[in-house]
């Protein structure tokens, strides 16, 4: 079996690398930046086969915290400076200190805001990816993509919606009677650890992202 394995691998990639190519024909901006709330942005890069240019891949916010963020990205990601903490000091405790996993992924502070590094085995690893892919950032050709969490509100979604000049979208669970050109109602999202599983294949079919990221560029 595992000659086997040995065998398949190759050809495995390589299909994986053929299929990717074929996704990206058409695509006219490669060099973008897809700012989520948790780890959706890193769907993007993985589909069609290019390098993360942001540092929300395994992570997630607070859906406040989040508005927060997309009001000043600039700041957030360039000037402001992680401060790792203890996860029981987290102004959030009470909201996820019941999920499975809490406890056991690094906690930071930037600034006013939190960042939960769920994927991410220690500090060190976390903030050396938060670094360096901020770096990456193209803060010309930005997309922010929202999706219901347990902390979401009405209130919140319409702060998001409400903020002026940037390319955005909410994608949402739950009907709150918003009628936007830039909100998706896709209750396909499975309920999990007390928080909606937004999975891949839900949030690349729900949107159709070649059209949105060639637009940002347009």
């Amino acid at each position: 079996m595992s000659k086997l394995k040995e065998i398949i691998k190759p050809l495995y990639h390589k299909l994986q690398r053929a299929v990717k190519f074929y996704r990206r024909i058409g695509l006219k901006n490669k060099n973008f930046t897809t700012i989520s709330n948790n780890c959706t942005a890193g769907y993007v890069y993985q589909y069609f086969g290019l390098p993360y240019r942001t540092p929300t891949a395994g992570i997630f916010f607070e859906s406040n915290d989040y508005v927060k963020l997309v009001k000043n990205p600039r700041y957030y990601f360039v000037d402001a400076k992680l401060e790792f903490i203890n996860h029981i000091e987290s102004k959030n405790l009470k909201l996820y200190q019941h999920s499975n996993n809490w406890g056991n992924y690094p906690v930071a502070k930037l600034n006013d805001i939190e960042i939960y590094f769920m994927h991410y085995p220690d500090q060190k690893a976390a903030e050396s990816m938060w670094y360096r892919r901020s770096k990456r950032i193209n803060f010309k050709n930005l997309f922010f993509l929202f999706t219901e969490n347990e902390s979401f509100s009405k209130q919140v979604i319409e702060e998001f919606l409400s903020i002026n000049g940037k390319n955005k979208l909410c994608l949402l669970n739950t009907d709150y009677g918003l009628i936007n050109d830039s909100v998706i109602i896709d209750s396909r999202a499975a309920v999990g650890e007390g928080n909606l599983s937004w999975t891949p294949q839900i949030v690349l079919s729900a949107i159709n992202w070649k059209k949105i990221l060639n637009e940002l560029n347009a």
